[in-house]
């Protein structure tokens, strides 16, 4: 049997290479140790290469994005999904260009010269999208993801400190995460988010640590530059974990109400909207019962308001949440 590789359909004479990112593919010799595919990672092979110099293999050149109207209807994709299943919506909605990387490079104010894509938020002014033309089409849904979740970010955070960028870009790698399994049904490209190496995949991760399932993100976890720990509050129902949910500075509404609760819980002995905790900027956090119908414990006793401290137990009926709090990486 004659195994025949992926990149430039020639015999692979019995070495079969393979790459996770190209699944259910071989390839030779002189491919698999030659140029790679800017959007997938794979061998090139016979390469399709545009003027700002990225290569790009024929798999990929297959779905690649060359023109405005497509773009947009990519993006539309991504929003519906971002405000059906993550309850994130963007007004007003972002301009979105297709650029070479020279012109996406060129419109940073310091230089970058890994940046694949950029949001440009400035005062007064429309936000703009820009990412590369020609990519395919899964590979950009991902970047597309990554920017429009920047101008959430800028639109929703309530908090004017400064944005540290592990919780800035780790969050934006989550939501292109949660889109490209949730709305794309690619376990590929979720696959090269979560093991991503450098910056973006140290800041995915401590992102992804906590939360272990789609939260209420009303809002974002951000932090600033001067927190050294990340507060966050760890969901239990009947003694087992069922998610863990980051805290920024803010009130988090606690209850069962998906309108406007940030942590939901599915209790029959919780109110719609039970409970409050606060985080100030100085680290400092406060629970406070909204007058629910069945209490709220802190430890094991009644309170109506109370400081809390890492390792502290909320108890809402069958439902507890534990106040603590995780390192930040660096």
């Amino acid at each position: 049997m004659v195994n025949r590789c992926g990149a430039c359909g020639q015999d692979t004479l019995g070495r079969n290479w393979t790459f996770e990112n190209r699944p259910g593919e071989v390839f030779c010799d002189s491919c698999a140790n030659g140029p790679r595919c800017y959007d997938c990672g794979g061998p090139s092979g016979r390469a399709w290469v545009f003027d700002d110099g990225r290569k790009q293999c024929d798999r990929c050149r297959s779905s690649s994005v060359l023109d405005k109207s497509s773009v947009l209807a990519l993006a539309n994709v991504i929003l519906d999904f971002m405000h059906s299943s993550l309850r994130m919506s963007l007004s007003p909605l972002p301009e979105i260009h297709l650029a070479s990387l020279d012109q996406i490079r060129a419109a940073f104010e310091t230089p970058r010269p890994d940046a694949a894509g950029i949001c440009i938020i400035k005062s007064g002014s429309h936000p703009t999208i820009l990412v590369p033309y020609g990519m395919a089409r899964l590979p950009l849904a991902t970047l597309l993801t990554h920017e429009l979740a920047h101008v959430w970010v800028f639109q929703n955070a309530r908090t004017k400190l400064a944005i540290s960028s592990i919780a800035h870009e780790g969050f934006c790698e989550w939501v292109a995460w949660q889109t490209a399994i949730g709305c794309f049904r690619s376990q590929t490209e979720a696959n090269k988010i979560a093991k991503k190496d450098g910056r973006y995949g140290t800041w995915f991760r401590a992102m992804a640590s906590l939360h272990t399932s789609i939260p209420a993100i009303d809002i974002p976890i951000l932090v600033s530059h001067e927190d050294s720990r990340i507060p966050r509050a760890v969901l239990k129902d009947s003694g087992k974990v069922t998610s863990v949910h980051g805290l920024g500075v803010g009130i988090f509404k606690i209850g069962r109400d998906k309108g406007c609760c940030n942590i939901l819980i599915e209790n029959p002995y919780a109110s719609r909207t039970h409970s409050s905790v606060q985080v100030e900027a100085r680290g400092t956090a406060y629970l406070r019962d909204l007058g629910s119908r069945n209490g709220t414990k802190v430890n094991g006793r009644d309170a109506r308001s109370s400081a809390l401290r890492p390792g502290d137990t909320i108890q809402l009926g069958s439902t507890s949440l534990i106040f603590d709090s995780v390192a930040r990486p660096v």
